[in-house]
């Protein structure tokens, strides 16, 4: 029996953060393996490059492992599968949490990224934006703030990705 067993399945957080980018740039960001190597993770982990593997098909993997800065001989392995992809509007993701061993394990945790253009003016002066709201769970209520907090650094890292990319 692990900690994660007795949470329930309506324990989830919500984060929403703008992009002053159209939807197509956004979901290729989160799609695509070279990208995700660029920008993904927390601020103090960077992603190992070799060790992305991106199928954004449903059913398709989605691993890598997550290196600390200032210690890289100290990873984090992320293993998930693409569970629902409806291209430039969601993302779901199934992340199998690692066991002690680093492995997938049983314990299965949801995000969703779901996108939405929005007509706005941009910084740049164009008229485009894209809304995404990232719902992940169940996860104790205890890290909530922790989870939410490395999604916002995660995103932060996102938004410089795609302004350099503009």
């Amino acid at each position: 029996m692990s900690a994660l067993d007795p949470v329930p399945a309506d324990q989830i957080w919500t984060l929403t953060r703008d992009f002053a980018h159209p939807v197509a740039s956004v979901f290729h960001a989160l799609t695509d393996a070279d990208a995700i190597t660029r920008w993904y993770g927390p601020a103090g982990w960077s992603v190992v490059p070799d060790s992305v593997e991106v199928d954004p098909s449903e059913g398709g993997n989605r691993s890598l492992r997550l290196a600390l800065d200032e210690d890289p001989s100290q990873e984090a392995p992320v293993h998930a599968r693409h569970q629902e992809v409806v291209p430039g509007r969601l993302l779901e993701i199934h992340e199998f949490l690692p066991d002690h061993e680093g492995r997938p394990s049983e314990h299965v945790i949801v995000l969703r990224c779901e996108l939405r253009p929005m007509a706005v003016e941009s910084p740049d002066g164009g008229r485009y934006a894209t809304r995404v709201t990232l719902t992940q769970g169940p996860l104790p209520e205890q890290v909530h703030d922790h989870a939410r907090a490395a999604w916002a650094s995660s995103l932060e890292r996102l938004a410089g990705f795609l302004r350099d990319q503009s």
